[in-house]
């Protein structure tokens, strides 16, 4: 009898993890035939492909870029995690489907700690909490409003590089860090220390930690297919037990600076100007407020300052180190961006003003040129669908992944002349993209739930590649690149972080 049970159990899940999800890929393989290219690992799933790259070409993305590089027709690549199918697009008009419908679609929390970290901000909110929290940074993170920032970036910038690094991202994480934590805490975060180090450092490192414990393993990964957020709880191992030590002095860090502020402002009230007001303010004229119309609780304020700690320091850290990158492999890039800046900002080292910005034209079609090559930025792009959804032909079930391919679709010639060259001037031509619908090339993604801070991003990593261009020559590391690799935890980067080095000039 027991023999029984156990054939009928094994059969149960062969079937649950193996022939369901594969009938549900084939079926879209034998509709779309060389637009789609199927690719099935049972169980372990993505992350097989993934590491294959990484073992075959040193790079995590590359067998994905090859795919679409070498079949200009392909639109979806069909993997798979765990039993669940994921489709790679690599359509446009459907990605633009996906991007303006975005009610129909939940973020996956890849950290999966979303009670812990980041699952009440804006990134994962959705409905009226997250239309709320839309609306509530909508005019602080208005350009005009920006502006104002600008002296105490350049100021943040200009002290940073008294100091010194191991590496370029780790500068780059020090200042955007520095600057998010005075925009959103103010003065008095100033220099925060969390896990003996500083709190921007700590934070980015405790991502890039849980990210490692989840895809570090096939263990890893299997316990969070399996489990969820249980993973943190049930028999954690070494490494999940620091990182809950290190969450919960990361809460508990915030927690204090939002209560020392609450106890301020009851004392003697809000700042007079509201141009003054930080982010916390702005949150907390919310929260203390009679009507509290958007029900905003301090458990949400905190996960609202790990999202954009995270988005503000993480992405435009390594987006900017990842720009630094680029310099140091094409040094006519870096001689033409120093005249430019030379002509429009000067040679001194005065601050660069928000009159310079738009005029550094080369230093913004060079920053959009890095973004399109390596956007290190791909994890938060992953949807899972709420309900049967039909995108064009494409037809798709409740609980399917989807992700945009637009960190690597742009390997082609269908939309860009030249697509493997490096091109600094390509976003100074008057049609950079071919058959462009708007969704083609977006690395800080695209309509209603674009990225808030993009211009905060863009402005401070201009500001950053500034001063460094002044201050520093940026060359390769001969013995280090050659060991180059490109991996992808939360975040896709290069390695080793010391194959680049800033030399004062």
């Amino acid at each position: 009898m027991y023999i029984y049970i156990g054939i009928g159990v094994s059969l149960i899940l062969l079937y649950t993890l193996v022939i369901k999800p594969l009938i549900s890929l084939l079926l879209i393989k034998i509709k779309f035939g060389k637009q789609a290219k199927i690719i099935f690992y049972p169980i372990v799933g993505d992350i097989m492909e993934i590491e294959g790259s990484f073992k075959k070409y040193n790079d995590h993305y590359e067998s994905l870029r090859r795919y679409f590089t070498e079949n200009k027709d392909l639109k979806f690549i069909l993997l798979n995690v765990f039993k669940t199918p994921l489709i790679l697009i690599g359509d446009p008009e459907i990605n633009k489907m996906i991007h303006q419908d975005h009610e129909n679609y939940k973020k996956i929390d890849f950290l999966n700690n979303n009670s812990r970290l980041m699952g009440q901000g804006l990134l994962y909110q959705s409905g009226q909490k997250w239309k709320s929290q839309r609306k509530l940074l909508g005019k602080p993170f208005d350009y005009d409003k920006l502006k104002a920032r600008i002296p105490m970036m350049n100021q943040v910038v200009k002290q940073k590089l008294k100091n010194t690094y191991n590496n370029p991202l780790d500068l780059t994480r020090s200042i955007a860090g520095e600057v998010v934590i005075q925009t959103f805490f103010g003065q008095e975060a100033q220099n925060a220390q969390l896990n003996n180090r500083e709190a921007q450092a700590e934070i980015v490192e405790l991502f890039n930690d849980v990210a490692e414990a989840i895809y570090g393993s096939v263990y890893g990964f299997l316990k969070w297919m399996i489990l969820g957020e249980k993973q943190w709880k049930l028999f954690p191992n070494k490494l999940e037990r620091d990182i809950n030590r290190r969450i919960d002095e990361l809460t508990q860090f915030a927690r204090k600076v939002i209560d020392n502020r609450i106890t301020s402002i009851k004392q003697e009230g809000f700042k007079k100007n509201q141009d003054d007001f930080d982010f916390l303010d702005i949150h907390l004229q919310e929260f203390l407020g009679s009507k509290n119309e958007s029900g905003i609780t301090k458990d949400e304020i905190i996960s609202q300052f790990i999202t954009l700690f995270f988005a503000g320091t993480d992405t435009t850290s390594s987006v900017a180190a990842m720009c630094l990158f680029y310099l140091a492999q094409n040094p006519d890039v870096y001689d033409a961006l120093i005249k430019e800046l030379e002509n429009v900002v000067g040679d001194g080292d005065g601050d660069v003003l928000d009159q310079h910005l738009p005029k550094l034209q080369e230093l913004n079609s060079f920053i959009w040129e890095v973004l399109r090559v390596r956007n290190p930025a791909s994890g938060p792009l992953v949807r899972v669908a709420k309900q049967d959804l039909v995108l064009k032909d494409l037809h798709i079930k409740k609980g399917w992944i989807l992700m945009p391919a637009n960190f690597v679709q742009q390997q082609t010639d269908k939309y860009f002349e030249n697509f493997k060259e490096f091109d600094h001037k390509r976003f100074l031509k008057a049609q950079a993209i071919k058959e462009d619908n708007g969704y083609v090339n977006i690395p800080f993604s695209a309509g209603p739930r674009n990225c808030i801070g993009q211009h905060m991003a863009l402005m401070e990593i201009k500001i950053i590649l500034c001063h460094i261009l002044r201050t520093f020559k940026v060359i390769t590391v001969p013995d280090k690149i050659k060991d180059l690799k490109w991996r992808a935890k939360f975040l896709y980067f290069y390695e080793p972080l010391d194959c680049i080095q800033l030399v004062k000039k």
